[in-house]
């Protein structure tokens, strides 16, 4: 377990529900998206619960962030 703020101790996961609201889809598309093959993050099961980590969310999102910041970069030093 992971301790977030406050001490409350954090599990290193996230349900794929909240998942899904962070990469701003529905659930059910989460859920067609691991069907077909095609969803953006691996994912596990726990008992009956599919679960995302949260370092790999934090990861795929630091990603895209970087990737957001060069093309930034790129568009300031061109203009």
């Amino acid at each position: 377990m992971v301790r977030g703020r406050k001490g409350k101790t954090r599990r290193p996961y996230v349900t794929l529900e909240a998942a899904a609201d962070l990469l701003g889809i529905k659930l059910k598309t989460a859920q067609n998206a691991i069907a077909n093959g095609k969803f953006r993050l691996p994912t596990y099961k726990l008992g009956k619960r599919r679960v995302v980590d949260r370092m790999v969310i934090a990861r795929f999102f630091a990603l895209k962030r970087a990737e957001g910041l060069s093309v930034i970069e790129k568009y300031v030093r061109h203009r």
